[in-house]
């Protein structure tokens, strides 16, 4: 809200973004039931444009993912400290880029990346299992979040419309809903993990490309709705200053004494089964990417080896729990540059698959099409 100036322009920036996302999601829609195999983007380039492109989009696409894993893993392990006062009791190990590492916060990230590991060794069912569950408590947390915000929500709270209060580039309301949408599609990242586990897909493989933008689709949404309930739940000059945890601390303003601590307690859990929902997903993408390079010879053969009872990549799932288990040691203070980074590569690796679809429907335009996008390949451009 600070930086887009106010509510309203962030609300209106998030929902701006479908327009931007659902192109690309299409893209996805219509190139993953006719390349149903592991390894999504990384597939895709490989049968449109050989080796480079696919080591190009694949290694865009891991990095993006291997940057989350301790990212996923940083957050979880903040959020926990709130949850969980006593994880940062004594002095820090050390400090990292200005954030505090503690011994009890690297304890409580490895053990929860150890139990992710462990669902997905167990298989997709059992990862598709614990994704389900966190969903809920992530979706129960955001109904509770938007009925309290309602019943606080003043129109009043929302004025003025926009207000460069942040010394943000820009001087209208266009501009900040311009800003907002610069970084906006960092937070669309993760639909792309649904092609890469179609080979674990049950019934028609079409749905599974439709699935990717209805993720796209209602995320934008969703973010939309909340910003702009919450941003009229106080003035939202005074939310914007509201210490972190922003939404939990807003519920215990707005709301005093127990209720007020129920909601911060509450929305902290929705927060945290957000966090893992992302992970997991994360979790269970990556090392299917790594199967598919692997399969490719672009990166070591031992990397596609497979549970031959579950189909599970264990080589590539040992890899990502190490990657996880990185996290709690950088801390908060590494967040931004690894946001930057995954965000980035996501955006090469989305743009190379844009170009897979121009490029398939020109060299094999006979090739079995389940689902073809409306608008084709000017869509695609």
């Amino acid at each position: 809200m600070a930086n887009s100036g106010g509510p309203i322009p962030a609300a209106v920036g998030y929902l701006m973004v479908i327009i931007i996302m659902v192109p690309v999601a299409l893209c996805y829609c219509e190139l993953t039931p006719m390349l149903p195999v592991a390894g999504g983007g990384a597939a895709f380039a490989y049968r449109a444009f050989g080796e480079v492109a696919s080591i190009v989009s694949g290694w865009a696409c891991f990095g993006a993912f291997a940057f989350m894993l301790p990212w996923e893993a940083i957050y979880v392990t903040d959020i926990l400290t709130m949850l969980i006062p006593g994880i940062k009791s004594g002095a820090p190990l050390y400090s990292l880029n200005g954030g505090d590492i503690y011994l009890g916060g690297i304890i409580i990230g490895v053990v929860v990346a150890a139990i992710i590991t462990f669902m997905n060794i167990k298989g997709a069912a059992s990862a598709a299992g614990f994704q389900k569950l966190m969903v809920v408590i992530l979706l129960a947390a955001a109904v509770i979040a938007i009925v309290c915000g309602l019943l606080k929500f003043d129109m009043g709270n929302l004025q003025p419309v926009y207000e460069n209060i942040n010394n943000a580039n820009h001087k209208s309301m266009l501009g900040g809903v311009l800003a907002i949408m610069t970084s906006a599609p960092f937070f669309m990242c993760g639909f792309e993990t649904i092609p890469q586990a179609v080979e674990d897909a049950d019934g028609d493989v079409k749905d599974v490309g439709k699935a990717v933008v209805m993720a796209v689709t209602v995320a934008a949404i969703f973010y939309a709705i909340v910003l702009f309930i919450l941003g009229g739940a106080m003035p939202w000059q005074q939310f914007v200053g509201v210490e972190t945890p922003a939404v939990s601390n807003l519920f215990r303003s707005v709301y005093e004494g127990t209720m007020g601590q129920v909601l911060y307690v509450v929305i902290l859990i929705g927060t945290l089964a957000g966090l893992l929902t992302t992970w997991n997903g994360f979790f269970v993408a990556a090392p299917r990417l790594l199967m598919c390079l692997a399969r490719a010879n672009l990166v070591p053969k031992a990397l596609a080896k497979q549970n031959p009872k579950t189909g599970v990549p264990t080589n590539g799932v040992i890899l990502c729990c190490v990657l996880s288990m990185v996290g709690p040691f950088l801390g908060i203070g590494l967040i931004d540059p690894l946001t930057s980074f995954s965000g980035t590569a996501c955006l090469t690796s989305w743009g190379l698959t844009c170009f897979c679809l121009i490029r398939l429907r020109k060299t094999e335009p006979d090739l079995k099409r389940p689902y073809r996008i409306i608008g084709g390949t000017p869509e695609a451009w």
